[in-house]
């Protein structure tokens, strides 16, 4: 984490360790799905395990050199994937909590002030569920609860700013 709410921007990024651990592990998954191709007959899963496993760790290899990117300014908030940015005004967006979407992981939910969330997606759904109107996602470097805690304490500093 880059910044600090007295020398701003803050700006976070999704967790090199859980992205290069989950490819790791979706590797080592592929690499056993392969070897049991060579077994005579092959498992009827096998091939599907291979194709789905070998992606999954293609996918994680490429969030280690693309990650997710939230910047934190008096302006409001940024969130930077590759394919998308989405940005906040502090007025647009309250009530930054940490939320249970599947039993592994935690997404930062929160509230949109016209009361009209974002489109919606599988994850979406869990994400309103547990009672939030859209998410940041999750795996980033600090804890879902630390990071609501750092938007909180960021609303309440700048959320008159500019």
């Amino acid at each position: 984490m880059q910044g600090s709410l007295d020398q701003p921007p803050i700006v976070l990024r999704t967790s090199v360790l859980k992205a290069g651990l989950l490819m790791i592990g979706s590797g080592i998954a592929a690499f056993f799905c392969g070897s049991l191709i060579t077994m005579t007959p092959p498992p009827s899963r096998a091939l599907s395990g291979l194709v789905a496993f070998g992606l999954a760790a293609v996918y994680f290899a490429w969030r280690l050199v693309c990650p997710n990117i939230l910047t934190l300014s008096p302006e409001g908030l940024v969130w930077q994937s590759p394919f998308r940015t989405t940005r906040w005004a502090w007025r647009d967006v309250s009530r930054f909590r940490a939320i249970q979407v599947h039993i592994f992981s935690q997404h930062v939910g929160f509230d949109v002030a016209d009361g009209v969330p974002g489109p919606m997606s599988f994850t979406q759904y869990y994400v309103r569920y547990a009672g939030a109107d859209d998410s940041l996602g999750g795996s980033w470097e600090v804890s879902a609860r630390a990071l609501a805690e750092i938007l909180n304490a960021a609303q309440a500093r700048w959320a008159d700013g500019p």
